[in-house]
């Protein structure tokens, strides 16, 4: 069954493009692990536009979608997602680490058995005494 929906699309190792409904349809499941869509348009006038507002620069960028009217870029982070404007690159941040951290990161670097009593009391009273971030 034929959706409604135009995409535009990412083929991998091929580029971008459009897609009607009826060729997403007769798109074998096995090549559209190769497509990425990074926009659903309800007319193909839609879709042309999208298409063509894609800056050329973009060409080579992989995690691209549409969200309240701009293009973001997805990174994967960890175990986690980073989202980001794709026409910014990332802010710098420095942050400061305080002494003390360093030293709890270093005693949480070693195993329990590893740790002595005196360690294992200074996590104990960090993670009870110590002042929690607000979040806002």
């Amino acid at each position: 069954m034929t959706d409604k929906w135009y995409r535009v699309v990412h083929v991998q190792n091929q580029g971008y493009s459009t897609m009607t409904p009826e060729a997403w349809d007769a798109t074998p499941e096995a090549h559209r692990e190769r497509v990425r869509v990074l926009q659903l348009c309800d007319s193909q006038e839609g879709a042309t536009v999208a298409y063509r507002e894609l800056p050329q620069e973009w060409r080579d960028k992989k995690n691209l979608h549409k969200a309240r009217g701009e293009w973001w870029e997805s990174i994967e982070v960890g175990d986690g997602v980073l989202f980001k404007p794709a026409d910014r690159p990332l802010p710098v941040i420095e942050v400061e680490i305080p002494p003390e951290l360093h030293v709890l990161a270093d005693i949480l670097g070693r195993l329990p058995p590893e740790r002595s009593r005196a360690e294992t009391r200074a996590l104990d009273w960090y993670a009870t005494r110590s002042p929690t971030p607000s979040r806002r």
